[in-house]
């Protein structure tokens, strides 16, 4: 008897890239309940791959494919984070064009479980001992936390005046 590998048929198998889309390829067809983590911990470093050679069409190509809402938040975290503003916006683009499929299609997502878990406590340092807190402003409290900030015009009208008197007495 001889056991035979069985591999998708890959272009070039020694590289990074190529092993990475290989595992995808192979999870996403597989019908075991633990792949989905392996999955997308695997989309997203293939994501982080393009990101990092400045292949940004092709981690939008790759998320968009894929069309999952879950890594499209992921993908979006860590394209912000990397600042490819361009990149972000064509990622927000998506995100509510599947949002408002799935709105079209009739379906809700399931609530999640919570799970309790225990934080560890960390305090803040300061360097002045009273410590103010600022209350956030409503658009924040509003706002999905991975949405970019809105800026109203009228705090576009004064951050434009600061940034002109400061220009002026430079």
């Amino acid at each position: 008897m001889c056991e035979l590998p069985l591999e998708p048929p890959f272009v070039e198998c020694s590289t990074e890239k190529t092993q990475m889309e290989m595992n995808l390829f192979t999870w996403s067809t597989l019908q075991v309940s633990d792949t989905d983590k392996k999955f997308k911990e695997t989309a997203i470093k293939t994501f982080a791959l393009a990101c990092r050679n400045n292949l940004d069409e092709r981690a939008f190509e790759f998320i968009e494919t894929l069309s999952n809402p879950q890594l499209i938040t992921l993908s979006l975290k860590y394209a912000s984070k990397l600042d490819k503003k361009r990149l972000v916006e064509k990622l927000m683009d998506l995100a509510t064009k599947i949002a408002d499929e799935t709105d079209d299609l009739g379906v809700k997502e399931l609530p999640a479980v919570e799970q309790t878990v225990m934080k560890p406590v960390y305090r803040k340092l300061s360097l002045n001992s009273t410590s103010k807190k600022t209350p956030r402003s409503r658009v924040e409290k509003e706002q999905a936390p991975n949405t970019p900030k809105i800026v109203h015009p009228e705090e576009m009208v004064s951050i434009l005046r600061i940034s002109k008197v400061t220009c002026l007495n430079s």
